[in-house]
């Protein structure tokens, strides 16, 4: 599966660390903007995806939207192992322009004007 959700902001060290260590323990790909707004994509079993947005929204936030909880149909679907150093994790951003490019270059624009509601 794969899931979408935005964030008021992402600052905290500890919050994103925490995020890098569920990732890992549940083998989600994934691609996280920090800062204001936050921004994530996750893929993985949909399983793991429920445990891990479970442990993501259970920690303190200003405020954080699930935008979309997608099922893909084949293993060809899940699309973000493709990116350089996101396999088994969260790859992390700090320029909106690079996480556009970095969901473009995979074909997940969709995703990215679904995050900023266009």
């Amino acid at each position: 599966g794969r899931l979408l959700l935005r964030f008021h902001h992402i600052y905290s060290v500890t919050k994103r660390r925490n995020m890098h260590q569920w990732a890992e323990e549940l083998n989600i790909d994934g691609i996280v903007l920090t800062g204001c707004p936050g921004l994530l994509v996750a893929e993985g079993l949909s399983s793991h995806l429920d445990e891990f947005q479970a442990r993501v929204k259970s920690q303190r936030w200003k405020k954080v939207t699930v935008i979309a909880v997608e099922e893909p149909l084949t293993a060809s679907d899940l699309r973000l192992s493709q990116l350089p150093g996101a396999q088994g994790q969260l790859q992390e951003l700090a320029a909106p322009a690079t996480f556009q490019s970095g969901l473009s270059s995979v074909g997940l624009s969709e995703q990215f004007r679904l995050l900023h509601g266009l």
